[in-house]
């Protein structure tokens, strides 16, 4: 019984990692309607904001895709360090082409020493 129980925690850890992959690609999953051209746009902007070393927090950057109607901003909430990494919380301001609300999320990431930003 305890071996069965170690296959299912382990199965169950391995799922986990597994969801954390893919979720390091497209954080959004599929709770928006977005289209391809509007995550390029929207990681374009985000970007801006990573890529540069004197990005003060308050700064935004903005997109619009005339060709799906949604559009956002992407602003810098906070600069911090993680596990000795530098790292900047970002909000998405997003505005989806039909929809009334304005939807937000908010996410971390740290510069790895690779330079690559990793989701926290």
């Amino acid at each position: 019984m305890k071996s069965l129980r170690a296959v299912i925690a382990v199965f169950a850890l391995g799922l986990l990692s597994l969801q954390a992959t893919v979720a390091q690609v497209n954080p959004f999953g599929d709770s928006l309607d977005l289209k391809d051209s509007d995550v390029s746009m929207l990681q374009a902007a985000a970007s801006t904001l990573f890529r540069d070393d004197q990005a003060r927090v308050g700064q935004t950057e903005s997109w619009s895709n005339s060709k799906t109607g949604n559009s956002g901003t992407v602003s810098l909430l906070g600069l911090f360090e993680h596990a000795g990494m530098p790292c900047k919380r970002l909000q998405h301001s997003i505005k989806q082409k039909g929809h009334s609300d304005l939807i937000l999320y908010q996410f971390a990431r740290c510069r790895a020493a690779d330079g690559t930003w990793k989701l926290l």
